[in-house]
C-alpha cells in the first residue's frame, strides 16, 4: 500500500486520484461519443428531451431559514451526489456502470492504469502516482467523501449539460410530489438544482406527509429512488432573547429522517459565531474559548458574546 507519511503527500495522493477518476470518465465511449457535445436532446428512460413540462415547475425559491418558517415542520427531497446522479440516469456506461459514487471511486482506485501526464514533464511525482493502483483505504475514503474533489472531477464533464439534466430530475420530484404524494404547489418553498422543500399540511401530519413522499418516489421514480434522501424536520430559531437577533437556524429532524441518523444540523450561522450559536442551542454556557475566531489567518476575539449584548 502507499505509505502516507505526511498531509501534503495524502493530499497529493488524494489529488492524484481524482486526476485519474476524470481521466477514466472522460476516456468512456459514452463521454467521447455523446455526452461530450452539449446536445439535451439524447433520448433517456423513453424521455425525448431534457426539456421540463409545465408540471415540473414551481415558483418558489426562497431560502428555508427564514423567521416565516420557524416552528413549521419541513419535508427535504435532496439529490445524493447530484452530478453523480445526473450521469447515472442519462446513461450508467459513461460511470462504468456503478451503482454509487462509493463502488465507482473504488473501482477506477484499484484500476492498473498509466494516465498522461497533463504537464508535459513525464516525470513528476503527482504523475508516477497516477499510475499506481496502490492508493491507500484512507485516500480512497477520502476523496469518497470529499464533496469538493467530487466537484472538481465532475466540473470537467460537460457541467453544462449536467446542470440541464439535475433541473430535469429536480422536475420530476416536484411532478411525482404534485401528482402522487398529494403535495399542494403553494406548499413548495424552494426548488434548487439538487432540492425541493415543502411545508407539511400541520405538524400533525408530519408523517404522513413524509411517508407519502417516500412510497411516491419508491413507486414512480424508481431509478432515482436510491440517490434520494428524504429528511423530515422542524425549523427552529437561535436567537437573543433581548434583542431577538437572529444568529442561525436547527433542523430538529423527525421520525430519525436524518440520511446520517443526526438528531439536529445547525444551519446558516456564520463561522465566527457557530461555537456561541452552537452553546447556546444546547443550553451550555458560552467560554472566553468560543468567542474566538480566525479572521484572515489571525486568531481573532470578540469582546462580548452575541447573546449577551445589551438593548440598543
Amino acid at each position: 500500500m502507499t505509505s502516507i507519511k505526511s498531509e501534503p503527500l495524502f493530499i497529493n495522493h488524494a489529488n492524484a486520484l481524482a486526476k485519474k477518476i476524470r481521466h477514466v470518465l472522460e476516456s468512456t465511449p459514452a463521454y467521447k461519443s455523446d455526452f461530450s457535445q452539449n446536445n439535451s436532446k439524447a433520448t433517456t428512460g423513453g424521455a425525448s428531451s431534457y426539456e421540463l413540462r409545465p408540471t415540473m415547475k414551481v415558483n418558489k425559491n426562497e431560502s428555508v431559514y427564514s423567521k416565516q418558517y420557524v416552528n413549521k415542520t419541513i419535508v427535504s427531497v435532496d439529490i445524493s451526489s447530484g452530478n453523480f446522479t445526473c450521469l447515472k440516469y442519462h446513461d450508467p456506461s459513461l460511470l462504468l456502470n456503478s451503482e454509487s459514487y462509493r463502488d465507482m471511486v473504488e473501482k477506477i482506485a484499484r484500476m492498473e492504469l498509466a494516465v498522461p501526464d497533463s504537464s508535459g514533464s513525464g516525470g513528476d511525482e503527482e504523475s508516477e502516482l497516477i499510475r499506481k493502483s496502490d492508493f491507500s483505504d484512507a485516500v480512497i475514503e477520502y476523496v469518497i467523501k470529499s464533496k469538493l474533489l467530487r466537484q472538481v472531477i465532475f466540473g470537467h464533464l460537460n457541467p453544462k449539460r449536467q446542470q440541464v439534466i439535475q433541473k430535469f430530475l429536480v422536475g420530476l420530484v416536484i411532478e411525482t410530489l404534485v401528482d402522487h404524494a398529494g403535495v399542494d404547489r403553494d406548499r413548495f418553498i424552494s426548488c434548487s438544482s439538487d432540492e425541493v422543500v415543502f411545508i407539511c399540511r400541520e405538524s400533525s401530519t408530519a408523517r404522513e406527509d413524509y411517508e407519502a413522499t417516500k412510497n411516491a418516489i419508491s413507486a414512480h421514480l424508481p431509478e432515482l429512488a436510491p440517490n434520494l434522501k428524504v429528511e423530515v424536520f422542524d425549523l427552529k430559531c437561535i436567537e437573543d432573547d433581548r434583542t431577538k437577533r437572529v444568529a442561525g437556524y436547527v433542523k430538529e429532524f423527525l421520525f430519525n429522517s436524518h440520511s446520517k441518523g443526526q438528531a439536529f444540523e445547525i444551519k446558516s450561522v456564520p463561522g465566527y459565531l457557530f461555537a456561541q450559536a452552537y452553546k447556546t442551542y444546547l443550553g451550555l454556557p458560552i467560554e472566553d474559548n468560543d468567542l474566538c475566531f480566525m479572521y484572515e489567518g489571525m486568531v481573532a476575539s470578540f469582546k462580548q458574546s452575541f447573546f449577551q449584548q445589551q438593548q440598543q
